[in-house]
């Protein structure tokens, strides 16, 4: 015996709708989840409240200023164009794009 549901029009809809939702929904729990993974972790917790320190008194550096700092900007500046110039032979067009923090690096 088989049995048949019939749905009114505004109970499609509805159907619809909350098919639609379930997926969010899923998402949404999962990023919930991971919230409270990282809120339980105390380490990163602490880690996370010491960045925020640094960020607020202005003792980070940026990528450039890292890598000038570590004596490297010019080697990775290096680096970077010979990968351009072996994956681009024959382009007049540069991606790596030199600024003054390049050409003053000491190393």
């Amino acid at each position: 015996m088989t049995v048949e549901a019939v749905f009114t029009v505004e109970e499609k809809i509805k159907l619809q709708k909350l098919t639609e939702e379930v997926p969010k929904l899923r998402l949404r729990v999962e990023e919930l989840e991971e919230t409270l993974e990282i809120l339980s972790n105390k380490e990163l917790m602490q880690s996370i409240e010491v960045s925020e320190k640094d960020m607020a008194e202005n003792r980070l550096f940026s990528r450039s200023e890292a890598l000038k700092e570590l004596g490297l900007m010019k080697k990775t500046f290096e680096f970077l164009v010979m990968v351009q110039t072996s994956l681009f032979p024959n382009s007049n067009t540069s991606i790596i794009k030199p600024n003054k923090t390049t050409y003053n690096a000491k190393n």
